[in-house]
């Protein structure tokens, strides 16, 4: 079992810049630990639906690490790595035990910490969800993630190469 003096649950825009201010006031090597089940480090989400779409634009997802949008220094795998913040990416939270400060892993994994920050952000509303007439058709769309872009860049080649 791991143990973290912080853990910031959720990988999305708060908790990057969370960490930020945390390895500002002098967050010690080993007491910070993010965990989300996306793939990816935090990200500017507002980017995948300007930059990270535009056609003949950059596809980096290093580009639209948190921070960098503002003119900071980029928070890529390498930054959280080089202060000693622990990063699970992948893997979600599937249970927390507020009174014993403790939260469980997929697949097993255990850990505790002493302040806990929820940080999930949202998701998209689905139109299905609306009962938006349509809704179970195909080729719609959301945009909440990574995958969820490349997703839509995936379904306009489709497009291209099918109609031309």
């Amino acid at each position: 079992m791991k143990s973290f003096t912080y853990v910031l649950l959720g990988g999305g825009v708060a908790s990057g810049y969370a960490a930020r201010e945390f390895v500002r006031r002098g967050l010690g090597p080993g007491e910070l630990c993010i965990i989300t089940s996306e793939n990816a480090v935090a990200y500017e989400r507002p980017a995948l639906s300007k930059e990270f779409l535009k056609p003949g634009g950059q596809r980096r997802l290093e580009d639209f690490c948190t921070c960098v949008r503002v003119g900071w220094e980029a928070q890529d795998a390498a930054w959280y790595e080089e202060r000693g913040v622990q990063y699970f990416r992948g893997v979600a939270a599937v249970g927390v035990d507020v009174a014993g400060r403790k939260l469980s892993l997929e697949g097993g994994e255990e850990v505790t910490y002493g302040k806990l920050l929820v940080a999930t952000g949202s998701r998209a509303a689905l139109l299905a969800e609306q009962n938006t007439p349509g809704a179970e058709l195909g080729g719609i769309h959301y945009i909440r993630s990574v995958e969820d872009a490349e997703g839509i860049l995936e379904g306009i080649e489709e497009c291209k190469r099918r109609d031309g």
